[in-house]
């Protein structure tokens, strides 16, 4: 009950400076409206800590482009569609998380936003991996959040919770700190109107995603 109200503090008053970056006014408008959910996500000057970038696709032209404007802020891609390949693209881009255009929602934006800038610039060190699992999950399930409404990073978080590991085991196996998984399980809770990390378990369970 402590970590998840201290989370929910940090959260309500944490700052974070969005930069968005999109081929047109009308998405830059679209992707600001989506970050106005959450009143600790600010425009940001030319030192962001996370930038949203949504183009059709990051080909090499597009990431050549991305890094000269990100300025080692971690990257939340938005694309229409997505490729193998681009997994690479992504991962020298310091892109966290991958978003399908078509179906990005408030609360899947805000989240990944939330996320990245809890990486900052700590990022995974097989974030290759990672993005090409969720870039291979993108191309199967456009929703990216799936069916249960969790993304594949929650889902691997509430396994190891379902396997009986403590936050600081989770930590370990996710090589990530302990502050981004009580965040992570903070963020997926709001979002899913759960209770405690034992209800965001059975929630996975009865969803058939752990």
């Amino acid at each position: 009950m402590g970590d998840r109200a201290d989370a929910a503090g940090e959260a309500a008053h944490r700052e974070v400076r969005v930069a968005i970056r999109a081929p047109d006014p009308l998405a830059r408008a679209g992707v600001a409206a989506l970050l106005r959910h959450h009143p600790g996500l600010v425009p940001a000057g030319p030192r962001p800590d996370v930038l949203v970038l949504c183009c059709p696709r990051l080909t090499a032209q597009a990431g050549a482009g991305l890094r000269r404007v990100a300025a080692g802020a971690p990257v939340v891609l938005v694309v229409d569609t997505a490729e193998e390949e681009d997994a690479l693209v992504a991962a020298r881009c310091r892109v966290v998380a991958v978003l399908a255009r078509a179906s990005v929602t408030a609360e899947a934006l805000v989240h990944c936003v939330l996320a990245a800038a809890d990486l900052g610039g700590g990022l995974p060190p097989n974030l290759a991996g990672e993005l090409l699992a969720r870039i291979g999950y993108l191309r199967r399930d456009p929703l990216f959040l799936g069916r249960a409404g969790l993304t594949p990073q929650e889902v691997r978080v509430l396994r190891l919770l379902a396997d009986g590991l403590g936050t600081a085991e989770v930590a370990a196996r996710m090589r990530c700190s302990e502050r981004t998984v009580k965040t992570l399980i903070h963020h997926l809770n709001h979002r899913l109107g759960l209770r405690n990390r034992p209800h965001a378990v059975a929630y996975a369970l009865r969803a058939g995603a752990i």
